[in-house]
């Protein structure tokens, strides 16, 4: 464990020099106890609208964070997921904390907050699946930041106002999210999609010369190359459907820029130190 909060203190330390502004509380955060991560509250502001104190039924962190941009106004919310593993029970315990309901600890905080603000943005630890029951059950949701989930393809056929945008896990990039607002209530569309389409296009396409170079028989090439096409049909039919959309003006936009850690701080050796240090526990 002090080999573990050394290392969370070089990330907690760079994140108040880095000027962040918020942190979502995670099980990760939440195994070096709550008075570690008090003594970090500089700029920083610790998040979570579900760690509750088990006795008395409060936030332990700040259960929201109220952002204006550009004469927008924020309301940023965080949560954790309700189950968690068996060696963090232990701790939740002796530090009197609790894990309420996401939905439940949501929509509560939502409903004291009417009226003073735009849109409702959710930073969350929860995977794939439990992110789209969140959806079901708290409609107010804008947008939901979180990791990556590798495992599932659940967000192919979401239709609904939320928009989810998935972060590479671990911290392996930093991501530029712009919003252009033509007016309040309209859905928001993400065309960060056209160039992730264009390059599975691409990809296909590659495959398809190299498949055909190859010295297999026929049958198999043409299974291989059928499947291929077949993908390649899907993609075609999304970048058909997003370029109709484009063209109407009845929604926002959403652009979200992914950039690569390595590139983006290889010139700062401290914080490369940091990295390597995490990268090997």
């Amino acid at each position: 464990m002090d080999k573990f909060r050394k290392l969370a203190k070089l990330f907690l330390d760079s994140y108040n020099k880095s000027n962040y502004t918020v942190l979502n509380i995670g099980e990760a955060e939440l195994t070096l106890g709550r008075t570690f991560l008090n003594s970090f509250k500089n700029k920083l502001q610790l998040l979570s609208t579900n760690i509750l104190d088990s006795a008395s039924g409060i936030s332990v962190f700040d259960s929201f964070l109220l952002v204006e941009k550009k004469g927008y106004r924020f309301l940023i919310l965080g949560v954790s997921p309700k189950e968690i593993r068996p060696s963090l029970k232990e701790i939740t315990s002796k530090e009197n904390i609790v894990i309420a309901d996401p939905a439940v600890s949501l929509i509560k905080v939502i409903n004291t907050q009417k009226d003073k603000y735009d849109f409702v943005l959710l930073l969350s630890s929860l995977n794939g699946p439990e992110n789209q029951k969140l959806i079901e059950k708290v409609p107010d949701l804008d947008f939901i930041i979180t990791a990556k989930d590798y495992s599932v393809s659940h967000l192919k056929n979401l239709t609904t106002k939320t928009l989810i945008i998935e972060n590479a896990p671990q911290g392996k990039t930093f991501s530029k999210i712009e919003l252009e607002i033509k007016k309040k209530g309209l859905t928001f569309l993400d065309i960060s999609k056209l160039e992730r389409i264009k390059k599975g296009i691409k990809r296909i396409d590659d495959e398809m010369i190299r498949i055909r170079s190859l010295s297999l028989d026929n049958g198999s090439k043409r299974e291989q190359l059928t499947k291929l096409a077949d993908s390649k049909d899907v993609y075609i039919k999304e970048l058909g459907e997003l370029n109709k959309k484009l063209k109407r003006e009845d929604h926002n936009i959403l652009r979200v820029e992914d950039i690569p850690l390595e590139p983006a701080i290889k010139d700062d050796p401290e914080v490369r130190k940091i990295l390597d240090a995490y990268y090997k526990k």
